[in-house]
């Protein structure tokens, strides 16, 4: 399965945010330089997310964007819908043989089994995991020194 850029960069953009709870609104230029993205193209990603609710934006020194629902409360599907639309698994390409109504239907019940599954792991992944996920992360890559 190939997951478009745009949704990975609009993960990663909500990852951010999600990390951020609590302080306020963010700079993209901040998160552009700390998730090493392009600036132009996140704005272009939050627009979106902005319109259908899940992020908020605010103009002016202290201004920029935050997550508009607390983080337990977005999941990876809902950023994948605002990005890309619906889950749909693309079925192989029909050869020039005929299938039999059998296959046809095996196809289809392994296909909307597939999409089905996809949905609800998606739906099961919370921007709040991902941030706990990512905060155990960081905390177990720091070594200490004397």
């Amino acid at each position: 399965m190939k997951i478009p850029t745009r949704v990975q960069y609009g993960v990663r953009l909500m990852l951010q945010l999600a990390l951020r709870t609590g302080q306020g609104y963010a700079f993209l230029h901040d998160i552009a330089r700390r998730e090493n993205l392009s600036e132009k193209y996140l704005s272009l990603i939050a627009i979106p997310l902005r319109a259908h609710g899940l992020i908020d934006s605010t103009r002016g020194t202290h201004g920029g964007y935050r997550l508009a629902k607390p983080p337990a409360q977005i999941t990876v599907l809902d950023i994948v819908r605002v990005l890309q639309g619906d889950i749909e698994v693309v079925r192989p390409e029909r050869g020039t043989h005929q299938s039999t109504p059998g296959a046809v239907c095996i196809e289809r019940e392994v296909w909307r089994t597939l999409e089905k599954t996809i949905r609800q792991t998606l739906a099961g992944i919370t921007l709040a995991s991902l941030a706990e996920a990512y905060q155990r992360q960081i905390s177990s890559a720091l070594t200490y020194e004397i």
